[in-house]
C-alpha cells in the first residue's frame, strides 16, 4: 500500500515542481544570514523605527520562494510607506529562536511604533497581504 502511494505521490510532486518552474521562472536560493532590506543592504534595526514593517522570515524552500514573489510584486506599491525586511532563518537557528519561528515562511507585520500586529506562518495570499499593508500604511 505504501509503495503504491509513493509511486503516485512522487511523480505528482516532481510535476508540481516542473510546472511552477515553467510558469514562474527559475527558483533562486537566498543565502543571506542577516536582516536585509529590499535593496540587499544590511538592516541593524528590526522592526524599522518609525515606519510600519513587514518582516519576512524564510529560507530556500518552495513555499518561501513563492511567498517572496508575492512580496516582490506588492513592494513597489508600498515603497516609502512600509519597510520590507527579510531574514533567512532556515540556517540561522538564533534568528529562528529569537523570532519564535516554527514554520517558514513566517510573516510578521509591525505598526510604526514597532508593535507586532499580525503574524502568519505559511503562505499568505496577495490580497490578504495588501489588506494588512494598506491598514498599516494608512495609520
Amino acid at each position: 500500500m505504501i509503495k503504491n502511494s509513493v509511486k503516485v505521490i512522487l511523480p505528482l510532486y516532481v510535476l508540481f515542481q516542473v510546472v511552477f518552474q515553467i510558469f514562474l521562472g527559475p527558483l533562486t536560493c537566498k543565502a543571506a544570514q542577516e536582516a536585509l532590506d529590499v535593496d540587499g543592504q544590511t538592516v541593524n534595526e528590526v522592526p524599522a523605527k518609525g515606519m510600519p514593517t513587514l518582516l519576512d522570515l524564510g529560507g530556500d524552500c518552495l513555499p518561501c520562494e513563492l511567498q517572496d514573489r508575492i512580496v516582490k510584486r506588492v513592494l513597489p506599491d508600498y515603497k516609502g510607506k512600509v519597510a520590507f525586511i527579510w531574514i533567512e532563518v532556515e540556517k540561522n537557528l538564533e534568528n529562528r529562536a529569537h523570532w519564535k519561528v516554527d514554520l517558514v515562511p513566517t510573516l510578521i507585520f509591525f505598526d510604526k511604533n514597532g508593535h507586532e500586529v499580525e503574524r502568519t506562518s505559511g503562505y499568505m495570499k496577495e490580497s490578504k497581504m495588501r489588506t494588512l499593508l494598506d491598514k498599516l500604511a494608512s495609520e
